[in-house]
Formats: C-alpha cells, sequence, structure tokens
C-alpha cells in the first residue's frame, strides 16, 4: 500500500510540474493544478498514516520477540 502511495505522490508531483511549464495563465489547466495539489497533500498524509501504523506493527513485533525470549528465560 505504502508503495502504491508512493507512486501515485510521484505521478502525481510530475504531472503538475508538467502542467505548470505549460499553464501560461490558461484557467483550465490551473484549475488542474489546484486539483492536484490538494490531491496532493491527501496522498502525503495517508503516507504519514500508513508509516504511522508501519512503525506501530513494527513496534508490536519488537515487543513480541522481547517477550517470547524473556518468558523462555529459565
Amino acid at each position: 500500500v505504502l508503495d502504491d502511495v508512493i507512486r501515485d505522490i510521484s505521478r502525481t508531483e510530475k504531472r503538475i510540474f508538467e502542467y505548470e511549464k505549460y499553464a501560461a495563465g490558461n484557467s483550465e489547466i490551473i484549475n488542474e493544478i489546484l486539483s492536484l495539489k490538494e490531491y496532493l497533500e491527501t496522498l502525503y498524509y495517508c503516507r504519514s498514516r500508513i508509516e504511522f501504523i508501519q512503525e506501530i506493527v513494527e513496534d508490536i513485533r519488537f515487543n513480541d520477540d522481547l517477550k517470547a525470549i524473556y518468558c523462555n528465560v529459565d
């Protein structure tokens, strides 16, 4: 999931860059840029939430590994 979001971020950033090069006051392109920037903010937020969840899962795995080690000590 994270890879998909990162890929979408990259594609959206590239689209914005290309649109900005050719906007030249075209209101349709400018509106598309604004829309893409809003979408990009959503993608950034999703990425941060996914990374947060990933950290929690890693902590749980680490703690479970520690429990297994300490519980098996005589």
